[in-house]
């Protein structure tokens, strides 16, 4: 059994940060995945785009503890993910700000959800011009890489051993 995936700790990290920045987190930046506006079908700036670059196993400490008639065993997993984070928007002047809102918010605000949710926030690269020729004119983009590290137990049980026969026997050449 695992307690979450890390796919669910960061929906409800993007949730949160949506909720408190009030711009909205988008996979990638395909244009499907960009917010729309439902009558003009035309792309709702700004928002940011979000792609994970790598992801590693930095900790994984085994635990085992024997209960009734059965032996558990967890893991206490740690993993930590680059993401790239990046925010569109019309003016180079409204990404610069989306970016630097949800910059502070990883690095300053959100400490307290973050520690409440096993995820900390181990470093983070300069804002830099991330700008994008669309057809007729420029998306605006600045954004950042993120290392975040996230925990979860992973469990196991099995079944105590109780009888061990061993036989003698004789071995022949």
């Amino acid at each position: 059994m695992t307690d979450k995936t890390y796919a669910d700790q960061l929906k409800v990290l993007f949730e949160k940060i949506t909720a408190d920045i009030k711009y909205p987190i988008v996979l990638g930046l395909q244009v499907y995945d960009k917010p729309k506006d439902e009558e003009t079908n035309e792309t709702e700036y700004p928002f940011i785009g979000y792609n994970i670059m790598s992801q590693r196993r930095v900790a994984n400490i085994p635990q085992t503890e024997a209960e009734d008639d059965n032996v558990r065993t967890w893991w206490e997993e740690q993993y930590e993910f680059t993401i790239s984070f990046v925010a569109a928007a019309k003016t180079p002047f409204e990404s610069a700000e989306a970016a630097k809102t949800l910059f502070e918010w990883l690095s300053n605000v959100g400490q307290d959800f973050m520690m409440e949710k096993q995820i900390v926030h181990v470093s983070s690269t300069p804002i830099t011009n991330r700008d994008f020729l669309l057809i007729n004119n420029y998306e605006r983009r600045n954004g950042f890489d993120c290392r975040l590290r996230m925990g979860r137990v992973v469990d196991k049980v099995v079944p105590m051993i109780e009888v061990v026969e061993v036989q003698q026997g004789t071995i022949n050449n």
